[in-house]
């Protein structure tokens, strides 16, 4: 199996930012960390995504 070193949205990164692509890829650790309210964003929309599945399949 092909494996692709760039996805498309980190394609678009570099074609945008060249240095943030290279952060993205080569700097990880000097990302941000994620604050707790961002996570409790990020698993809301998650938990959303999940419901709206599983409601979908019912109909």
């Amino acid at each position: 199996m092909n494996r692709h070193l760039l996805s498309k949205s980190t394609f678009i990164r570099g074609v945008q930012c060249p240095k943030s692509l290279y952060l993205h890829k080569k700097r990880p650790f000097l990302r941000d960390k994620i604050s707790a309210a961002q996570l409790a964003k990020f698993r809301r929309g998650t938990d959303v995504g999940v419901l709206a599945r599983s409601v979908s399949r019912r109909h």
